[in-house]
Formats: C-alpha cells, structure tokens, sequence
C-alpha cells in the first residue's frame, strides 16, 4: 500500500481555492439572492387569540429601487401590525 504525502503547496493550494470559492458564494449571494429575499415566518407566543402584531424586518438593502421599497411596505402593511419594527442596515 503506497501512501501519498501532502505537500505544503498543495495544501496552500486547495485552501486557496476553497477560500476563494467561498468568497465568491458569498459576494453573489449578497449581491444577487439576498437583496431581494423575502421571508416571512408566523410565530404564535402562547395560546388564544393574538392581542398584539409585530412585525420585524431587517437588512432591507434599499439602492433606490422604488418598487422593491413599496413591495416591502405593502407587505408589512398587509399584515395590519401594530408595531413595526426595523433592525440591520438600509444599504
């Protein structure tokens, strides 16, 4: 049985490109994926009947696109909160 040894180069090498990789999956995801990524969760604290609707979004990403902007509000509006509250960053 013939064992092979892992070089320092190659090992330097496969990080690298791991890295890199990672690298570009991240800058595309936020880039493309994340700005425009909508999730909306229901969550229901205790039994009964709701008395109080909050709605929380973050990290809107707003680049001047009018559109998107108004589809996020008509979103949270179309859930009658009465509270909003907004967390992260607008750019």
């Amino acid at each position: 049985m013939k064992t092979t040894r892992f070089s320092r180069r190659h090992f330097l090498l496969t990080l690298g490109t791991v890295c890199a990789g990672a690298s570009v999956t991240a800058m595309a995801d936020a880039r493309w994926l994340e700005p425009s990524w909508l999730k909306v969760r229901h969550l229901r604290i205790g039994g009964g009947l709701p008395s109080v609707r909050l709605v929380h979004f973050t990290d809107l990403h707003y680049k001047g696109d009018r559109a998107y902007a108004e589809s996020v509000v008509q979103t949270i509006n179309s859930f009658s909160p009465d509270l909003v509250c907004f967390t992260g960053d607008i750019m």
